[in-house]
C-alpha cells in the first residue's frame, strides 16, 4: 500500500537511487517517493539531500555534507572492537612451537 505524502511537510529529501528516469527519494519519516528525474535538479546523485523551494526541488549541499560526514563518523565507530573486549583473534600468527 503506497503512501500520499505531504510534501509540503518534508523539510527534506534524500535521493536514494535512480531507477532508469525516475528518482526514488526518502522522506525523513522513511517513506518512498518517486519522481520523474527531470524533476530534480540538475547533476543531482545517488545521496544528495533535496529540499523544496523555488517551485521545485534543490540540492542541500550543506545538508549533504553534514549527512556524508556524520555517516562516515558512525561507519568507523563501528570498525572499532567495543571497549573492554580484545581484537579479534588471529590464530595465523600462533607458533607452533
Amino acid at each position: 500500500m503506497r503512501r500520499n505524502i505531504t510534501l509540503y511537510k518534508a523539510h527534506f529529501l534524500t535521493l536514494d537511487r535512480i531507477e532508469g528516469d525516475t528518482a526514488i527519494l526518502m522522506t525523513e519519516s522513511r517513506e518512498t517517493l518517486r519522481l520523474p528525474l527531470a524533476a530534480l535538479p540538475p547533476g543531482a546523485r545517488e545521496g544528495d539531500v533535496l529540499r523544496r523551494g523555488g517551485g521545485g526541488y534543490l540540492a542541500d549541499k550543506d545538508e549533504t555534507a553534514r549527512r556524508k560526514k556524520r555517516n562516515a563518523r558512525l561507519f568507523a565507530a563501528l570498525q572499532k572492537p567495543p571497549e573492554g573486549l580484545d581484537a579479534p583473534h588471529d590464530s595465523s600468527r600462533e607458533s607452533t612451537d
